[in-house]
């Protein structure tokens, strides 16, 4: 779900509408199936992610990379932590959360990489 966050985060960021609620909801329900875990946990916390990175737009979109990459790495800090929480809940024991901690420092490194690579898909689209 680490890298699906970055999707959803750049395109609330840069392009909401390209990327509106229900697609979210449904990426989200993706990861759940394919991830094998609580059906909903992904779906619900890549929503909050993105209600979240609407709320932030403004001061977003005129920051510079490295604020936006920033935003990024606490707001996945945070998407994990409340998948961890809600797991945590669902499962009445608490979850492993150290292969969360590596895909979530792995999504936070392959940010840079991923939006320059949906930069050039928005330039290309908007052309």
């Amino acid at each position: 779900v680490s890298l699906v966050l970055v999707s959803v985060y750049y395109w609330a960021v840069h392009r909401p509408s390209a990327l509106p609620a229900p697609a979210v909801f449904f990426l989200g329900l993706m990861a759940d199936l394919l991830g094998g875990g609580f059906l909903g946990v992904n779906a619900l916390v890549l929503l909050v992610a993105y209600a979240g990175t609407l709320a932030l737009r403004l001061w977003l979109v005129g920051a510079s990379f490295a604020i936006v990459w920033w935003g990024f790495a606490i707001l996945s800090a945070g998407a994990l932590m409340l998948t961890w929480v809600i797991t945590w809940i669902l499962a009445g024991a608490a979850p492993e959360l150290s292969p969360g901690v590596s895909g979530t420092v792995f999504a936070v490194g392959a940010y840079p990489l991923l939006a320059t690579l949906f930069a050039r898909t928005q330039r290309a689209l908007l052309r």
